[in-house]
């Protein structure tokens, strides 16, 4: 399996302009035959988790739709991260596409950045959700998340 992890130079808070940075990088690790390629914490706009407008409902999110759509045209695997409302709560998401089964949200951010202010905006995810690609199983985190390893131990 190959997997690549972009370092996307984000533009802030410009969902439309980040597409097209995400459709060039696609589209080069087509040449590079990868099976999944992995955008940064919330992809389309930076983490600017403050401006609540950015928040997009899980039931009508356009992000959702767009990495859908990619995934599917070119038959790859899609890791990407949006601001998700679900009820009356934002999440810092973890998201996959693939070709075949679609887009969803696997994971909520269960550690915000307090020193930041995340926590003031974003709710805390509650579940450790894994999923698979072929053979392999993977147990998503996110960023600050990574200092918390008893977490994931614990389903290991």
């Amino acid at each position: 399996m190959r997997i690549a992890l972009v370092s996307l130079n984000q533009v802030w808070k410009d969902k439309s302009a980040n597409v097209l940075r995400c459709k060039k990088n696609i589209e080069e690790s087509l040449l590079e035959d990868i099976d999944i390629i992995v955008f940064p914490e919330l992809t389309l706009t930076g983490f600017c988790f403050s401006d609540n407008s950015l928040a997009e409902e899980i039931n009508s999110s356009t992000t959702l739709n767009v990495f859908n759509k990619l995934s599917k045209l070119h038959d790859i695997n899609i890791i990407f991260g949006c601001l998700i409302r679900e009820k009356r709560s934002i999440y810092n998401s973890f998201c996959l596409s693939t070709p075949k089964l679609g887009t969803k949200v696997i994971y909520r951010k269960i550690h915000t950045f307090v020193p930041s202010g995340e926590n003031k905006y974003i709710s805390n995810g509650k579940e450790l959700n894994s999923f698979s690609i072929g053979e392999f199983t993977f147990l998503p985190f996110i960023c600050f998340d990574l200092r918390f390893p008893l977490h994931f131990l614990s389903i290991a």
